[in-house]
């Protein structure tokens, strides 16, 4: 009986002892729970959403430190509709007004009009408008951040049963202002033609190009040689040409654009050319639109009131007669 005991219990010992194999662990292991299919909410599509996307623009207003004036400022935006989609013989009038928030610091609805209130979704490109009034921050505390909160409501629609409404918080519009003493930076009027000046040019160095079109070309522009040329396509609309300075804010008096007389008999001049300009490489402010006077081989322009700037913008680009404009060499003085 003893020996049959002490069997028994060596048995149990061995057995409680051998190590755990993978196939006894993967059998000792819970399986995972099945993951629940949860199902997406279905999206309504009995309505036309009304929403602002995006909902809001921000800009930095110069305010004149002597006169406390400030500039021309508009701020023009229009709502996006979703979901369901218009359909023929609908229409809705939108409408906006202020409001104010205990949670934002709203500028005074005295300081701004709203120049365009209303919209119909049947007119396509209109846009809501909204301008600061040049005299009415003379006593703005310019330290803080202001906001122009603008709500929007459906004001009138056809049919009476148009299904279409706005939706809480995206159906407000954000106008974030921030004010500056400075100087303000020169936009508008600012560029005149010249037939010549007596201007040192700035080093070839001390700027670089870029654009979205030919970029391995624009070397051209600044070699010297005034032999060779980068062109522009002027069948399309989005080319740019950027002039970017070395230092933060350089002084540029104006421009020199070598085209030459003509090009195997064609004269790829430039008819008309955008010129903006930006001290930040943030903020773009027109400096005016060059406008084609008569043939010059050697176009310059020069700036009323001299810039101090980051970058020099080119865009919309229009020539005198066929697809194609030529610039051999582009200088700044």
């Amino acid at each position: 009986m003893k020996r049959y005991l002490l069997g028994l219990l060596a048995v149990t010992i061995a057995t409680n002892c051998t190590p755990e194999t993978e196939e006894l662990k993967v059998l000792r292991e819970e399986k995972p729970a099945s993951p629940k299919n949860i199902d997406a909410p279905p999206v309504d599509l009995s309505y036309t959403i009304v929403v602002f996307s995006p909902s809001e623009q921000q800009k930095r207003i110069n305010r004149d430190p002597s006169t406390k004036l400030i500039g021309d400022y508009s701020f023009s935006f229009a709502p996006t509709f979703s979901k369901r989609a218009i359909q023929a013989g609908e229409s809705a009038v939108l409408q906006i007004e202020s409001i104010t928030s205990q949670y934002e610091r709203t500028l005074p609805t005295s300081s701004y009009t709203i120049d365009k209130a209303q919209i119909n979704s049947m007119q396509s490109g209109e846009e809501f408008k909204v301008t600061l009034k040049k005299d009415a921050f003379k006593d703005l505390d310019i330290t803080k951040e202001y906001t122009i909160l603008l709500q929007m409501k459906i004001f009138s629609k056809t049919p009476s049963h148009f299904p279409i409404k706005t939706e809480d918080k995206s159906d407000i519009y954000r106008i974030k202002l921030t004010f500056t003493d400075e100087e303000p930076f020169p936009e508008g009027d600012n560029i005149e033609v010249v037939d010549d000046v007596q201007q040192q040019n700035i080093d070839r160095k001390l700027y670089d190009f870029e654009s979205n079109y030919q970029p391995n070309h624009l070397s051209k522009l600044k070699d010297g040689l005034f032999s060779e040329n980068w062109w522009i396509d002027v069948r399309r609309d989005d080319i740019y040409l950027i002039a970017k300075f070395q230092e933060d804010k350089k002084l540029i008096k104006g421009v020199k654009i070598t085209l030459k007389s003509s090009y195997y008999g064609q004269p790829y001049k430039i008819g008309s050319v955008n010129i903006s300009a930006s001290p930040d490489e943030k903020q773009y402010y027109k400096q005016g639109t060059y406008t084609y006077d008569k043939l010059r081989e050697t176009l310059i322009i020069q700036f009323k009131k001299p810039i101090e700037t980051k970058t020099i913008k080119f865009t919309n680009f229009k020539a005198i007669s066929g697809n194609y404009i030529n610039i051999y060499e582009m200088e700044f003085f």
